[in-house]
């Protein structure tokens, strides 16, 4: 566990994705994180944080992926709300309880479009299990889907 100011790493991840794979907009609005300090692991943050991003990225073909981030109280505990929002494929809703599984894609047939073997969301699963947070995905009826991340964090000054 480590202090930072959580701005940071969407600004570290802004500058990561600067290139616009699949034609698509990344859009940041975390504006409400400026000048906050938390304590929490930083890197299982990014890494669950990147791969939720890379994979909306990957399921988007000229479109959106909106990363929205603020920090709330949530039954008094500080937490880090993260949402990533994208206009892709979106999920069939009978996927959806498989998501989070090792070696589990969208489309597994061999003619697929999409590159990877399924890893990225099981280890986002496996990291946001370890920060004591709740990770999970709502498919947004032909307009992509948006995954929601909750991570439970220490903001400065409240160390117990």
């Amino acid at each position: 566990m480590e202090r930072w100011v959580i701005e940071d790493l969407f600004l570290v991840l802004k500058a990561f994705f600067v290139d616009g794979k699949n034609n698509n907009t990344l859009t940041f609005d975390c504006a409400s994180l400026k000048n906050k300090v938390v304590i929490t692991d930083s890197g299982k943050v990014q890494k669950l944080i990147t791969n939720i991003i890379d994979n909306a990225l990957e399921y988007t073909q000229d479109g959106d992926v909106v990363v929205s981030a603020d920090i709330q109280c949530v039954n008094n505990i500080p937490m880090l709300l993260c949402d990533v929002q994208d206009s892709g494929v979106g999920i069939d809703e009978e996927k959806i309880d498989t998501l989070f599984d090792a070696f589990t894609q969208h489309d597994m047939s061999s003619s697929r479009s999409h590159e990877g073997v399924g890893l990225g969301l099981a280890s986002s699963y496996s990291l946001i299990s370890l920060l004591d947070g709740t990770l999970s995905a709502k498919n947004n009826k032909g307009k992509g889907c948006t995954f929601y991340v909750k991570i439970p964090v220490t903001l400065e000054g409240e160390e117990a």
